[in-house]
C-alpha cells in the first residue's frame, strides 16, 4: 500500500471515528443519548415532553402526568436514601450476611407494597383524564418500550 492511500485510510478513519463521537455525545439528540443523559432532571423533561407531544395532552392532564412522575420521583428518593446505606454497610464484612441482605430486600418489597396503592391512584387519576385515543396511543408506547428493554433479542 502506498504512503498516499495510507494517509487517506488513516484520515477516512479518524473522521468517521471522531464523527461518531461528537454524533453520540451532542446534547441535542432525541433520543436521550449524549450529555443529558447524565442529568435526570433533564432527561425525565424529555420524556415528560415526549409522551406530552405523543398523546397530545392538554393542560389538566400534563399536570396530573407531572403528579405521577413527582410521586414515583419522591418514593424512590425516599426508598434509595433508606436502603441504600444498609446494604452497603453489608459489604464492609469479609462474609455477605446473606440472610440480612434477602430481609433487607424483603423490607424493600414490604414497603414498596404499602406504597403501591398511592401510586396506583395517581396512575389511574392520569390514565382516566384520556381519551380512548390517548389510551390506544399510550398503550402502544408501553408495548414498544417493553419491546425494547427486552434483552437478548
Amino acid at each position: 500500500m502506498t504512503k498516499c492511500r495510507k494517509f487517506l485510510l488513516a484520515s477516512v478513519l479518524s473522521v468517521f471515528t471522531l464523527g461518531s463521537i461528537t454524533a453520540i455525545a451532542s446534547p441535542g439528540n432525541r433520543f436521550g443519548f449524549g450529555i443529558q443523559s447524565f442529568n435526570p432532571e433533564k432527561r425525565v423533561e424529555l420524556i415528560l415532553k415526549h409522551i406530552t407531544n405523543q398523546l397530545e395532552l392538554n393542560e389538566t392532564q400534563v399536570a396530573k402526568l407531572k403528579a405521577v412522575q413527582q410521586q414515583f420521583a419522591a418514593q424512590h428518593r425516599a426508598m434509595k436514601l433508606k436502603y441504600r446505606d444498609q446494604f452497603l454497610s453489608l459489604l464492609d464484612a469479609p462474609k455477605l450476611n446473606q440472610s440480612q441482605a434477602l430481609s433487607l430486600l424483603q423490607s424493600r418489597g414490604e414497603q414498596m407494597q404499602k406504597n403501591a396503592p398511592e401510586m396506583i391512584a395517581a396512575i389511574a387519576e392520569f390514565t382516566d383524564s384520556l381519551s380512548n385515543e390517548q389510551r390506544a396511543k399510550l398503550k402502544q408506547m408501553l408495548k414498544q418500550l417493553s419491546n425494547r428493554a427486552v434483552f437478548g433479542k
